[in-house]
């Protein structure tokens, strides 16, 4: 749209500020969202690790 110039990342959805305060509150403990069905459908919340051998990991166990 006619922001993403100016925010200089990828825009991919937009949320209300409930899912807004899910997502902050998330990511303030370091974790992710893993979404997979194919009805975007939440199916684990997973530990952002450092290295990513070890989060590819965790995402192959959630991901089951």
């Amino acid at each position: 749209d006619s922001y993403q110039r100016l925010a200089q990342f990828s825009i991919l959805g937009y949320l209300d500020p409930y899912q807004m305060h899910i997502v902050a509150k998330a990511d303030a403990e370091h974790e992710a969202f893993l979404y997979g069905d194919r009805y975007m459908g939440l199916n684990a919340r997973i530990w952002i690790a450092k290295d990513p051998t070890t989060e590819a990991s965790l995402i192959l166990q959630r991901a089951k």
